[in-house]
């Protein structure tokens, strides 16, 4: 129902832009530190760059898990 109201009202659009928004500041937010606590070091980067895009792409995983929690 509130997928056609905001089809109806053309407010689709801007909702979900808001919504990408502000997933991309959580996720801004929260991959520093989720980076350093795994250990997704820039000399990981440099020595196993494979390992650190699985380390990366697993953290990015669990924050869009967890966004999509909330």
């Amino acid at each position: 129902m509130m997928y056609s109201h905001l089809i109806l009202t053309e407010r689709l659009h801007p909702h979900l832009a808001k919504n990408d928004d502000a997933a991309n500041r959580r996720m801004e937010l929260l991959m520093p530190k989720l980076a350093r606590d795994a250990s997704a070091t820039e000399r990981l980067k440099a020595s196993d760059p494979m390992a650190w895009v699985r380390r990366m792409n697993a953290l990015k995983d669990q924050v869009r898990k967890s966004s999509a929690k909330h």
